[in-house]
């Protein structure tokens, strides 16, 4: 049912680290992204995908997780996420950045409900150090956030925080 899906999404901040994502895997929430509305569907986003170690560990080096709490270590220790997806906004096809600010949620989300339907969890990243996306010659646009992506990971560490897994029903 739509609704448990819902319910089961959660902005996620601990993985298992043993679960490691396929090209494949990170593509179809891409794909799932591709069918959300857009402004005047101009579909304005291109994705950079990291599943490979050395990539993902870059990417979370670059990541500041919740900046409002300088007093939390984010991620935990041995919790941090194995894949990322960086949506970044094609000004080819228009300069307004804040015209699909909301866009960017829209497809942010259809992607985490595409994971909390395989049992898996994600977070939205905006707060990162500048230029975070990988630099590649066919790339056009202004980095818009960064989707990490991992099995969800509820240890006792994580009980009772609504911030790093859901609670038992």
């Amino acid at each position: 049912m739509f609704k448990d899906i819902v319910k089961a999404s959660r902005s996620y901040r601990g993985y298992d680290e043993s679960y490691r994502f396929s090209r494949e895997e990170l593509e179809d929430f891409v794909d799932c992204a591709r069918f959300a509305p857009s402004s005047v569907n101009a579909q304005p986003f291109r994705y950079y995908l990291a599943w490979e170690n050395e990539e993902v560990d870059r990417i979370q080096k670059l990541t500041n997780w919740a900046r409002a709490l300088p007093q939390m270590q984010l991620p935990h220790p041995g919790m941090c996420p194995t894949g990322f997806i960086i949506i970044c906004q094609d000004l080819n096809l228009g300069a307004s950045i804040p015209r699909y600010q909301k866009d960017v949620g829209i497809v942010a989300q259809t992607m985490l409900l595409a994971a909390a339907e395989r049992g898996l969890g994600g977070c939205m990243i905006g707060n990162r150090q500048k230029r975070t996306a990988p630099r590649r010659k066919s790339r056009s646009g202004a980095d818009r956030g960064i989707w990490q992506a991992g099995r969800k990971n509820c240890d006792q560490r994580n009980r009772g925080r609504r911030e790093h897994c859901l609670l038992p029903r």
